[in-house]
């Protein structure tokens, strides 16, 4: 009889263990890493060319990892990230994705993903093992139609280059 009490008054910590053990609490992104793209929700940005030819894009779409709770075994948090999209305003230029996955959270031998997605087609990426000042990020595929995206902490995108109409935008000093 005492060994059937015994289990009875163990089964609810056995319980409790086998689920905590599956509990993960994951991280998310870091506010310090938010500087490399520091733009807002509605927020306008104006680029110009050699030719004086300017370029507003809004931001739209912005998103940012929170830390949270994964109820599942190991493993289960992914990496967190930030980003946004950014739309053109009164052209026909192409819709970008801008996204920064810190992967070091989940492998401390990965470091830091940006991504650019210009739509419809064409992508970026420039890996670094850890957060500098400035990061560009040239694309492999030389019939995308973006390269050279500059990336300066604290400010922002500086400059990227467009193949289609052979220039370079640079952040206007206006902005």
């Amino acid at each position: 009889m005492k060994s059937k009490i015994v289990i009875l008054c163990s089964l609810p910590a056995i319980l409790f263990s086998m689920v905590a053990c599956c509990v993960q609490h994951c991280k998310g992104f870091p506010e310090e890493l938010t500087d490399y793209l520091p733009y807002k929700q509605g927020q306008i940005i104006t680029f110009v060319n050699e030719r004086n030819d300017t370029l507003s894009m809004q931001v739209q779409n912005t998103w940012k990892t929170n830390p949270y709770i994964e109820k599942a075994c190991k493993g289960a948090c992914e990496p967190p990230s930030y980003g946004f999209n950014i739309y053109p305003i009164d052209t026909n230029y192409q819709t970008v994705t801008f996204s920064l996955t810190d992967w070091s959270v989940i492998d401390k031998y990965h470091g830091f993903d940006f991504h650019f997605a210009f739509y419809p087609t064409g992508h970026i990426h420039a890996i670094t093992m850890e957060a500098t000042n400035t990061i560009i990020g040239v694309n492999s595929d030389e019939n995308d139609p973006i390269s050279n995206v500059e990336i300066i902490r604290g400010k922002g995108i500086i400059s990227f280059t467009d193949k289609n109409l052979n220039c370079t935008w640079k952040l206007s000093e206006n902005y």
